[in-house]
């Protein structure tokens, strides 16, 4: 099998807008190298509006194009690990539903990994962009090198999974994505460092991420610090973290958590963006 050829593995719910739905697939039309096939995770039903948007991707869609219908919502986690069983090429790309790819993305990461055989997953920067990609709010920068990913890893995730590209096998091998609704991503990555494959980012923006007051909305909330709580335990039974990093990080997420949403938005913008 061609090690150049990848899949592109994207989850859609109902609650996702079509018109940002429909941006996302045209900017994987747009693309010069586009995926060998793409997978459309179906997370429960869909309205009709999105179901017009795949039908309008396919007619002009010349790669191969796999749907996978779940009969209820099952979160991001199940999604992506079911819609993983159908990629059929030894890469695979991921992208949020409301996300843009930038332009020449999947050629850099797929002459990464071709040229960086050691390294089994590769992501990069994104810009953060609200109601117009013109409007740019920030750029989240990750680190670049395997140690400063594993480093940095212990305190937040070293990927933006929008912007990621992974060797099937590896992700496989660790289990595959497990049935979480949030933070199933960076479960994936901290997974793989600990079983020993190496994670690396390219100092280039490969995707636009929509950001707005949704988004920082659902970073809130007593139902995310309970998740926040059970990954970072879960981190440190595993003993990728310490206990004093443990309690650092649920009372750093704990603080966010529970401030005004205005607040929140700022200290994303100013503070955990670059």
């Amino acid at each position: 099998m061609d090690s150049t050829n990848f899949s592109l593995l994207i989850a859609v719910y109902e609650g996702e807008n079509p018109v940002h739905f429909s941006q996302c697939l045209e900017s994987i039309i747009n693309q010069e190298y586009r995926p060998t096939e793409t997978v459309i995770v179906k997370d429960g039903s869909l309205t009709d509006e999105l179901e017009v948007v795949i039908d309008n991707f396919r007619l002009h869609y010349d790669e191969r194009l796999v749907t996978v219908e779940l009969p209820e919502n099952q979160g991001a986690g199940k999604a992506y690990d079911m819609g993983l069983q159908y990629c059929s090429q030894p890469l695979v790309a991921q992208i949020g539903a409301d996300d843009i790819a930038a332009e020449g993305r999947f050629e850099k990461q797929v002459n990464f990994l071709r040229t960086n055989p050691d390294i089994d997953v590769v992501g990069g920067y994104i810009e953060e962009f609200e109601n117009s990609v013109n409007n740019v709010v920030g750029i989240r920068e990750v680190p670049l090198d395997p140690s400063s990913v594993e480093r940095y890893a212990r305190f937040r995730s070293p990927i933006n999974h929008t912007s990621v590209m992974f060797r099937k096998d590896a992700v496989l091998e660790v289990g595959g994505f497990r049935d979480l609704r949030r933070q199933q991503d960076y479960d994936l990555w901290v997974r793989l460092l600990m079983s020993g494959y190496s994670i690396a980012n390219i100092p280039e923006i490969l995707a636009k991420a929509r950001v707005g007051e949704s988004f920082y909305e659902r970073k809130g909330g007593i139902l995310n610090i309970r998740h926040d709580v059970k990954t970072q335990w879960y981190f440190y039974r595993i003993r990728f973290i310490s206990p004093s990093i443990m309690v650092f990080n649920i009372l750093s997420r704990l603080i966010l958590k529970l401030v005004p949403n205005r607040l929140r938005s700022t200290i994303y913008k100013s503070i955990l963006r670059e």
